[in-house]
């Protein structure tokens, strides 16, 4: 890479710097309020994430699969259901007072522990969306006063049905949350009028996204936050289309003589299901994100709702299969093939760049580093205690004996965690340690070895003990072996490019982060594998491809200890980073044959 030594550190130190309606419900033979649970009795906090995929009305709330082939029918009456982030409740209305009143409710994915969240006589509440950390539930609220005056309102609760609170500024329904926490909604019907807009979670900054003489309804922002789907019968006919976040590139996805509604994005923003009438009666269609290859999945179905995480598991076992099967990482579900923000909210926040993240080896603390504009880098943590995982804080290994402290590395052999701690970018950087007591750590040391006699930064530790680290003075990537938990000797690692690298728990490849090769116009920095040979030496480095290198800087990769998760920071729009992970299979698809 060119440019001073400087400029290699800071954007090594930055690479990630740069780096979430009014719904009219139909009337549809609903009978009396009257809950019918699962048969799998599940005790209240034990909830799991449900092995359905889609939920759908159907003369109450009905799970299935991904392609509609098996089915449960949770609850016998309800409908709008809305899945938790994490997958394991679903926000939904009922009706009350001879369908007079509409409340909202949660239940967990299989049908119990059924809660009223919203009282209030003689109001339809509907269109529940859960927001990105799952703490609050926004939804519509529509009645008709004493002036006979019909009103449609945005209102947030917590998601105990708590601190009720009506957004003022919005008049409008049908809510969905970003995935930064704004809301996107449609705006109170006009002379068969109705807008998209988006605004802050307490009505401020409202940006209108569409302006014509449309109905524009049914509003649900992609996975990775850029696009809208939505309904418009701009053309004439209620159909599909899709918009920016911005509300720019609206383009209309489906062309058929029928009513097309209700848009809910898969978990990876690759497809979307819709209800349409097209076969004369309501039915769930899936489509690709460009409207391609529709077909049917779910016949008599209404408002589908897909969950945003990605079950990979038998939907024909029992539900009991999986009560302890819940994702150790802060209750995420592990990413496939294409790489997903990690624990938005919680770890990834937007405003703040995060990167070099590191799990210890029982996946129950994870580290990393993170700063927001114009601050110093520090070190955070969470350890997962019993099945819940403490607040993220404030390391401070040093205790303010450096300025900055990054790039954490829990030790796979000991009890250390090794980092990067300075004073000021290319004068100090030297590899530090702490201990650990009980369930405290030592003051931090620095390592006692030649390794520290350059600058030097980006260390991570191999099972057998080896360090790999970034020698920022002679721009290599170096290594020193472990002799029984001490490093006296310092080694080089030969690569074609790159000197920014993490090695795989077991040696067998190496991640580099460097400029783009495959691009001479480029700038932006790319993750590359390299793959060990037979005779010891470091394969050529392959780029991982578009689906993890965007346009913009990728770096700070690291693995998981069982080698089953990549983790690495990507620059975002607005200049700051957040943590992706993806599965480490992305990288064995790349592995030559011999």
């Amino acid at each position: 890479m060119n440019g001073s030594l400087a400029e290699c550190l800071v954007e090594v130190n930055n690479t990630c710097r740069g780096v979430k309606i009014m719904m009219m419900l139909l009337a549809a033979n609903l009978v009396a309020l009257n809950t019918v649970f699962a048969q799998v009795n599940m005790e209240n906090d034990k909830s799991a994430p449900s092995p359905y995929t889609i939920a759908y009305s159907s003369n109450g709330i009905v799970l299935t699969d991904n392609e509609g082939k098996s089915k449960n029918r949770i609850v016998s009456s309800g409908g709008y259901a809305a899945w938790s982030p994490d997958g394991k409740r679903i926000a939904f209305y009922a009706k009350y007072d001879e369908r007079k009143t509409w409340s909202i409710h949660t239940m967990n994915s299989d049908g119990t522990d059924w809660r009223r969240l919203t009282h209030e006589k003689d109001k339809w509440d509907n269109s529940p969306t859960w927001s990105p950390d799952g703490t609050k539930i926004a939804f519509s609220r529509e009645y008709t006063d004493s002036e006979k005056v019909w009103h449609e309102e945005v209102w947030i609760m917590n998601s105990d049905g708590s601190q009720q609170a009506q957004i003022k500024p919005i008049k409008g329904g049908g809510p969905y949350f970003t995935p930064d926490g704004r809301i996107v909604y449609h705006s109170a019907f006009k002379n068969k009028k109705s807008e998209i807009s988006i605004a802050d979670i307490d009505g401020g900054n409202i940006i209108h996204l569409i302006d014509n003489e449309a109905e524009d309804q049914h509003p649900e922002v992609s996975p990775n936050g850029k696009q809208i789907a939505f309904m418009s019968d701009r053309d004439g006919n209620k159909e599909i289309y899709v918009m920016n976040l911005d509300g720019s590139d609206q383009k209309r996805l489906t062309f058929s003589e029928a009513a097309e509604w209700y848009p809910s994005w898969s978990p990876d923003g690759s497809k979307l299901i819709f209800l349409s009438n097209l076969d004369g009666e309501r039915n769930i269609y899936m489509m690709n994100q460009d409207g391609s290859s529709v077909k049917k999945i779910i016949s008599n179905g209404t408002q589908p709702a897909w969950s945003k995480i990605e079950n990979k598991i038998d939907v024909d076992l029992p539900l009991d299969s999986y009560r302890d099967k819940v994702s150790p990482y802060f209750g995420q579900k592990p990413p496939g093939l294409i790489p997903e923000v990690f624990a938005p909210g919680i770890i990834s926040i937007n405003g703040r760049s995060e990167h070099g993240i590191s799990f210890s080896p029982d996946l129950d603390e994870v580290y990393f580093s993170a700063h927001k504009k114009d601050e110093e880098t520090s070190i955070y943590f969470s350890k997962l205690k019993g099945d819940k995982w403490t607040p993220v804080e404030r390391a401070n290994f040093t205790n303010g004996e450096k300025n900055e402290e990054l790039y954490p590395s829990v030790s796979l052999t000991d009890k250390r965690i090794y980092f990067t701690a300075l004073d000021s970018i290319f004068s100090d950087e030297k590899i530090w340690y702490v201990n650990r007591l009980d369930d405290s750590w030592s003051d931090a040391i620095q390592l006692d070895s030649p390794l520290n006699d350059d600058l030097v930064f980006y260390v991570n530790q191999a099972k057998n003990g080896d360090l790999f680290y970034t020698n920022i003075s002679k721009r290599k990537m170096n290594y020193a072996p472990n002799k029984n938990g001490e490093f006296p000797e310092v080694l080089e690692v030969e690569l074609e490019f790159g000197h920014h690298g993490f090695i795989s728990p077991s040696q067998d490849y190496l991640l580099v982060h460097d400029q783009n090769k495959e691009n001479e116009k480029r700038k932006d920095s790319d993750v590359y594998v390299c793959f060990k040979q037979k005779d010891g030496t470091w394969a050529k480095p392959i780029n991982l491809g578009d689906v993890v290198n965007s346009t913009g800087d990728e770096g700070g990769p690291s693995i998981t200890p069982d080698g089953k998760y990549m983790f690495f920071g990507r620059d975002e729009e607005d200049g700051t980073a957040n943590v992706y992970w993806v599965s480490t299979e992305i990288i064995e698809r790349l592995r030559p044959d011999d």
